[in-house]
């Protein structure tokens, strides 16, 4: 028996373990956000399954420092803040691994109110997210193709009033805060997140998605 082979073996069950401890972590997140990580609309839970790891990592971590969650004008962010806040600091990425892993949700599409002039509205989104909402690792930039159209509008709304990437310590958050034209009211803001809403994503290359 190889010496690679062998230590395949001797791994496995190491392997197994983490892989068991991750679920059973995830197992509190499920309630919100479901068993295969597809998110619940009726409650503001994004889909996370298929999602950048070190996106969600970074997420969890602003979540439980404070750094996201923490303003008195997002009701759903401190929700998940104070779930988040139970999380210690070195489940944060083998719990992100675990979702990232998660076949990538299959978006229920809804009619939303799209005309032919919200794509102009995106373009500004692509340079960050991706021409079909694929999202950039690269950039720190997540994906957004096919996410509830409530929750996008819900969190372009936060960042566009300082609800959302305010803190010093959010760099991709003050990112986003800063691309966010003042302008944008809030009938813009829902035919923009219907429109990625309405995206058909097929997944970066390799990987099969919604």
């Amino acid at each position: 028996m190889s010496r690679l082979v062998l230590l395949v073996l001797l791994l496995l069950p190491v392997l197994a373990g983490a892989d068991n401890q991750a679920a059973s972590l995830y197992f509190s997140c499920s309630s919100c956000h479901g068993d295969a990580g597809q998110g619940s609309p009726a409650i503001n839970a994004p889909a996370l399954a298929g999602q950048d790891a070190d996106y969600l990592a970074r997420q969890l971590q602003h979540f439980s420092s404070g750094i996201r969650g923490s303003h008195q004008g997002d009701t759903w962010g401190r929700q998940m803040a104070l779930m988040a806040a139970n999380l210690l600091e070195e489940n944060v990425k083998p719990l992100a691994n675990y979702i990232a892993a998660m076949p990538p949700w299959e978006a229920t599409r809804l009619e939303t109110a799209v005309d032919s002039a919200t794509p102009a509205l995106y373009e500004a989104c692509a340079a960050c997210h991706g021409k079909a909402g694929e999202g950039n690792p690269m950039l720190g930039s997540p994906r957004i193709a096919g996410l509830d159209h409530r929750y996008i509008a819900l969190q372009l709304r936060n960042f566009r009033d300082g609800v959302r990437g305010a803190s010093a310590s959010d760099s991709y958050g003050n990112q986003m805060r800063a691309a966010m034209s003042p302008q944008l009211d809030d009938p813009a803001i829902e035919k923009l997140a219907g429109y990625i809403h309405s995206m058909q994503y097929s997944g970066p290359a390799g990987k099969a998605g919604g």
